[in-house]
């Protein structure tokens, strides 16, 4: 297509667009789904249609072990991600943290050539990625409770004074309960993002990833 292409009046033939999505979350998935952008439009008084002037599929394909194996065995790269992020995940399941999950991952994947050389080049970049996509998890839950938490004092606020006056003295109790809570897991938080990053830091310097761990640990303590 040329720049003249724009001042033509006949129709431009335009390749057919196709919107693939790779889903490798933790819930329960199918191996395929299709996905529209009108369910999630609001309905409008008047309109029969609810796609409006605008509409987008997506098809949506479960990429987790066990899900589409023969698409996935096609692509050495997207194999390997998903031999990776599974692994990762097995060691968080096995009580590692998340550094060391990571850790544990390439190495197999390293003694497995899965993923090279670009796993050895990027590794604090994958790290911190993973990172990322952890702490997006615990937003998201946080705000679920926000929004349970909203509706429980709309919904308490409609009662009777007696019942608000008890209800306030049991919130601000909870209140400091939860709020001391959230403090120790704030401080837990923070402890294993420096952790994360300077375990990061060390990698960027050139050691390798067990003397990494090694001295992420010792400099911890």
């Amino acid at each position: 297509m040329t720049k003249k292409a724009v001042y033509r009046q006949k129709l431009i033939k335009l390749p057919m667009p196709e919107l693939v999505v790779l889903y490798n979350g933790k819930r329960e998935f199918p191996d395929e789904k299709e996905l529209r952008l009108s369910d999630a439009f609001m309905d409008v008084p008047g309109h029969a249609e609810k796609y409006g002037s605008l509409e987008l599929t997506a098809r949506v394909l479960n990429i987790n072990v066990g899900h589409n194996e023969g698409i996935i065995r096609k692509s050495a790269m997207l194999s390997g991600y998903v031999t990776f992020t599974h692994e990762v995940r097995e060691g968080v399941g096995r009580g590692l943290a998340l550094a060391e999950a990571v850790a544990e991952a390439v190495k197999y994947c390293e003694e497995h050539r899965i993923l090279q050389p670009f796993l050895s080049n990027h590794a604090s970049e994958v790290l911190n990625m993973l990172t990322t996509e952890f702490r997006m998890e615990d937003a998201i839950a946080v705000w679920k409770e926000e929004g349970h938490e909203e509706g429980f004092e709309e919904g308490f606020e409609e009662g009777r004074e007696e019942g608000r006056e008890e209800g306030r003295k049991e919130g601000r109790e909870e209140g400091r309960e939860e709020g001391r809570e959230e403090g120790r897991e704030e401080g837990r938080e923070e402890g294993r993002l420096e952790g994360i990053e300077m375990f990061a830091r060390l990698l960027q310097e050139g050691l390798s990833f067990d003397a990494a761990l090694e001295e992420a640990r010792k400099l911890a303590q």
